[in-house]
This record gives structure tokens, sequence and C-alpha cells, in this order.
């Protein structure tokens, strides 16, 4: 029997830092009169036939995953494999059958010798990676709303034809894409940065890569001015402030085209599901990271990729000027396929 004191929430948090300990009682009335009185997390009873049929009952406060009854099951089975060895078995065996393996995983380097490749390691070159593909994605979401949010304001009040009157369509959308980019980044930076702070103090012993460091940050970088010019250029396509976010977030599923691939992508980073997605613009910078993070990437992909970004990034600024133009000025109306690409072609 797991015993804690106070509500669930105070029980939970003692058995996660103290560690459970175990209560015996007379018998399973005074037990259950102990769990009703909130004494106890949860009542284990054991049968007499239990070496034989191997049941037990267990009584839980609380049906949730979380509650000290489930917490609680790993160090019952320790509790009983101890009880059932005895004195029969020594100790050192009893801790070999608890823990039976250790493994040291060795990987080849370049060199090739083998070297052991231990969890700092797999944190080093793959947890870099992943962290920054959990940040581009969302701070595409956010950043990217708060952009389209800012103009479909400023098209809505008409703002934008004064806007308009002074400066071209080019330079707006450049402007809007690093001031209300930036200023979404910004506000996730300081979202993340009380979030993940206790994460980055246990991990700071770690000896991360700079040239993983760089290298992700160049793609993060390239890959948020894509979608951010994407989402942008065709947010101002709908003529309401919701139309615009259907239209920009339809984007946003191109950077989450890798994740369905992340376990083949991971086993075999040189293989042809993980560089097609690496020559394709919307998928390659989120590729790359994993890529990079997770075995040897040719060199040369590195700067293929890299140029591949920067083009479609010219490219996407380019076409979404011409749209961002002729779009802000046009009110109550969608336009249609056909005359999307007219005005990427006369704008």
């Amino acid at each position: 029997m797991t015993g804690a004191a106070g509500d669930q929430a105070s029980g939970i948090v003692k058995t996660l830092l103290a560690g459970t300990s175990f209560l015996p009682f007379p018998d399973e009335k005074a037990a259950l009169a102990a769990l009703e009185r909130k004494e106890i997390g949860a009542v284990y009873v054991i049968p007499a036939d239990y070496v034989a049929s191997g049941k037990i009952t267990a009584y839980n406060a609380s049906d949730s995953i979380f509650s000290e009854g489930k917490i609680a099951q790993v160090p019952l089975r320790r509790l009983l494999v101890k009880s059932l060895a005895g004195d029969a078995v020594p100790p050192d065996v009893v801790a070999r059958i608890l823990s039976p393996v250790d493994v040291t995983h060795l990987t080849k380097g370049k060199d090739g010798t083998w070297v052991v490749r231990g969890l700092a390691e797999i944190v080093r070159r793959v947890g870099v990676p992943l962290a920054f593909t959990v940040l581009l994605l969302i701070s595409i979401m956010t950043s990217a709303g708060t952009m389209i949010q800012g103009v479909s304001e400023e098209k809505e009040n008409r703002v934008i034809e004064v806007i308009l009157s002074s400066i071209d369509a080019r330079s707006l959308l450049l402007g809007k894409l690093l001031g209300l980019g930036a200023t979404g980044l910004l506000q996730l930076s300081i979202w993340l940065t009380m979030a993940l702070l206790p994460a980055v103090m246990l991990i700071a012993g770690l000896a991360l890569s700079p040239v993983i460091v760089i290298l992700c940050l160049a793609y993060f970088v390239l890959a948020f001015l894509l979608f951010g010019t994407l989402i942008t250029g065709t947010g101002v396509i709908g003529t309401s402030a919701k139309d615009m976010q259907q239209y920009g977030m339809f984007w946003a599923i191109g950077a989450a085209i890798p994740m369905p691939f992340l376990e083949v992508i991971l086993r075999d980073p040189n293989g042809t599901t993980a560089r097609v997605l690496s020559y394709f613009p919307l998928s390659s910078a989120v590729t790359m990271m994993l890529r990079i993070g997770s075995g040897d990437v040719p060199w040369w992909e590195i700067p293929l990729t890299l140029l591949i970004l920067v083009a479609s990034v010219g490219i996407a600024i380019r076409f979404a000027a011409r749209i961002f133009r002729t779009a802000l000025l046009m009110y109550g109306k969608r336009p249609t396929v056909v005359e999307i690409f007219r005005w990427m072609r006369q704008a």
C-alpha cells in the first residue's frame, strides 16, 4: 500500500520527489478505511495464493493515469521481487533481476573506430535539431497569425491605401515580415525561456556542437522568412480576417511535411526519402536539421539546400509582393486562381 498525506496533487508530488512507501495493515477493511480518510493513496491486496496466481487487487483513490496507485506500480514490482527472493537468492542476483541489462552503445566514428554513444551524445546531436524543428513549427503558427492579423486590420480600416501611396508593395511586405515577425518571435522567445529554463539548466553541461547549432539557426531563419513571406503574401487574398487566416495557414502545413517521415529520416538520413524532402523548399529546412543531427550528411548537400532556400525566399518575395499589392486594394471579392496567377505575371 502506498501512503501519502494531503490531497491527490500533493500526494503525487510527494510520490515523485520522495519515492513510494508501503505500509502494512492488519486486514483489507482497515486499509480501505485509511484510503477513505485519504491517509494513503492506494491499497494493494495480496491474496494467499499470490505465488501461484500472481494476481493482486488494487484500490485507487483516483482513476487518473497520474494517480499514486499508477505511479507506485513499478516500486511495488521491485518490492515483490525482493520479497519473493528473500534469503534464497543472493542480493547481487536480486539486483540483476531488477535491472537485467545495462547496454553500452557503440557507433562507428569518422576515423573508423567504435566510440561510445551515450545519452549526452544523443541529446547533443539529435536534441538540438529536434528543438529547432519544434521551435520553427511553433513560431510559424504563432508569428504568422500575428502578421496576418496586423495586415487584416489595416486592410479593413483602409489604412493600407495610405501606406501604399508612399511605399512600394515589396518594401511594405518586407517591413511587415521583419517587424511583425520579429514581434511574434520575441513573444515566443519569452514564453519558451520561461518554460524551458529548467531544462536548459539540466543540459547546460552538455558539449553542444557549435556547427550543428549554427547550421540549425541558418535553416531556421531561412525557413521562417520563406513561410512568413508565403503566409503574409497569400493571406491578404481573403476578404476578412477569418479568410486571411485560412489562406495563410495553408502554407504552415508545408513545414510539417517531414514529421510523418520522422522515423525514416532518423533511421536512414541519407536515404531517398530524406534527400527528396531536403530538396523540396517547404520541407527542406526541417529535414536538413534532422539529418544533420542524426547522420553524416554529404558536405555538398548543406550549401545546396541552403542555396535552394535562399532562392526560394527570393522567388517567394518577388511573387508575393505582386499578389500583396493587388490583393490589398481589393475589397468584397475573392479572386479566382486564374486571377491570382495573372497578378503574379502582370502586377
